[in-house]
């Protein structure tokens, strides 16, 4: 059971990172890649190089994960 429940949070965790990678690379594509998605101000370069498919700014994460998103 405990074995099932890794596998289970280990496939949540790799599809979410997929899915942040793959809207990484669509902002890539139109240009917007490394502007905040909330506040449209820059994320950040050691941000970027710490978190490369981070789409929000430190300010705008952080408000974001105290609402409970991530």
């Amino acid at each position: 059971m405990a074995q099932a429940t890794v596998r289970d949070a280990e496939a949540t965790r790799d599809h979410d990172e997929l899915v942040a990678v793959r809207a990484a690379l669509a902002r890539l594509a139109d240009g917007s890649y490394g502007e905040c998605t909330d506040c449209g101000q820059p994320v950040g370069v050691a941000r970027l190089l710490a978190q490369p498919a981070a789409a929000r700014c430190i300010a705008c994460q952080s408000k974001a994960e105290a609402r409970g998103e991530r």
